[in-house]
C-alpha cells in the first residue's frame, strides 16, 4: 500500500507517514497526536518522524513479537525516534482499542518484581526501557544504547505522552475478586483465549498464589450469559474427565465442581458461578486447590 505524507500540526513539528485510508481515520489521527513534539519537549529533537503501522503490517516493525499483540486485537501503532543530546529513544505507542487490551499486553510483558515509574495506570522502568499503559494505549520506550541519563529521558517522554491520554487510571475490577491470602504480587494477567492451553477456557484473569510452598494459579473467565458459562463449564468438565487422572465430579458449597490431575498442570479444579467460570490448578494437593477455589467463589458471591 503506497504511503503518503500527512502533515499534522503537533506543537509545530511532526508529520506522520500514513496510508491514505488511515489519514481519514479519527482514531489513527488521535493516536498520532499522542506522539510528543518539540513543543512538548523543548530540549528534544525528532530524529525519525512518526510512522503509523496498521495491524496487518505491524510485523514489519516488531517482527518476532507481533504474536504477543495479535491476541489482544491491537489496532494501529505509531512509532518515532526522539532524542535529547546523544540519547535516542525508540518511542512506540500501540492502540490496543480497549483498556482491557492495553492491560492485557502490559501484564504479559511486566517483569517479576518490576520497578515502577509513577506514570500511567501501571508501569515499569529499568536502565534501558520504560513501559506503561493508560486508557486504550500501551507505550514502549526503549533507549538505543546505554546512556547515563536514560531514566530521566525516558520519564520525560513518558510523562509527555501520558499528559495527552485522557482516561481513568484504573485496573480491571475483576482483579479485586481474587483472595489476598498467599497472593503473589505482580502475577496478575489477562489472557484473551486458550487459558491452560485449553480453547474451552476463553478470556481469563489469572493470579498466582503460594500456599504452603506450593505455586497455584487461579483464574476467572467472564461470559455474556449464565447459559454460556454453564456450557463452557460442561465442556471443560468433559475435557477433564477424558484427559485427567483421578477425575471426579461433585459439589463445592452447592456449586458444581470437577477435579482431576493434568500433566504439567497438577491438580485442576473448576466450578461455575453465574456468568463466571472459575479454576485453580497446581501441585498435587487436591484439598488445597479446592480450598482456594472455594475462597474465590465466596469472594465472587459477595460482590
Amino acid at each position: 500500500m503506497r504511503n503518503l505524507m500527512l502533515w499534522l500540526i503537533l506543537g509545530g513539528v511532526a508529520c506522520a507517514r500514513l496510508a491514505s485510508a488511515q489519514a481519514e481515520d479519527p482514531r489513527v489521527q488521535k493516536l498520532v497526536a499522542l506522539m510528543p513534539a518539540v513543543a512538548d519537549l523543548p530540549d528534544f529533537k525528532v530524529l525519525l518522524e512518526p510512522e503509523v503501522y496498521p495491524p496487518e503490517t505491524l510485523s514489519d516493525h516488531i517482527d518476532g513479537e507481533v504474536e504477543a499483540f495479535n491476541p489482544y486485537e491491537v489496532g494501529s501503532t505509531v512509532t518515532a525516534i526522539l532524542a535529547r543530546g546523544t540519547t535516542r529513544v525508540q518511542t512506540d505507542i500501540f492502540d490496543m482499542m480497549t483498556p482491557l487490551g492495553a492491560y492485557g499486553v502490559f501484564s504479559t510483558h511486566r517483569p517479576p518484581k518490576p520497578e515502577r515509574a509513577a506514570v500511567g495506570t501501571d508501569s515499569f522502568i529499568d536502565d534501558t526501557a520504560l513501559v506503561f499503559f493508560a486508557g486504550d494505549y500501551y507505550v514502549d520506550l526503549t533507549v538505543m544504547g546505554r546512556r547515563d541519563d536514560a531514566r530521566e529521558v525516558l520519564t520525560l517522554i513518558a510523562k509527555a505522552i501520558e499528559g495527552k491520554i485522557h482516561a481513568e487510571r484504573t485496573l480491571p475490577p475483576e482483579l479485586d475478586l481474587f483472595p489476598e491470602a498467599g497472593r503473589l504480587a505482580d502475577t496478575d494477567q489477562y489472557i484473551p483465549r486458550g487459558h491452560l492451553g485449553i480453547e474451552l477456557v476463553p478470556n481469563a484473569f489469572v493470579v498466582q498464589y503460594e500456599r504452603n510452598g506450593v505455586l497455584l494459579r487461579a483464574s476467572l473467565s467472564l461470559f455474556e450469559s449464565e447459559d454460556a458459562a454453564t456450557k463452557a463449564f460442561e465442556a471443560l468438565s468433559q475435557h477433564i474427565v477424558e484427559k485427567a487422572e483421578g477425575a471426579a465430579q461433585g459439589e463445592l458449597d452447592r456449586l458444581p465442581v470437577v477435579t482431576g490431575s493434568l500433566k504439567y498442570r497438577g491438580v485442576l479444579a473448576a466450578t461455575v458461578q453465574g456468568q463466571r467460570l472459575l479454576t485453580v490448578c497446581g501441585g498435587e494437593d487436591a484439598e488445597a486447590v479446592k480450598a482456594l477455589l472455594h475462597e474465590l467463589a465466596e469472594s465472587c458471591r459477595s460482590r
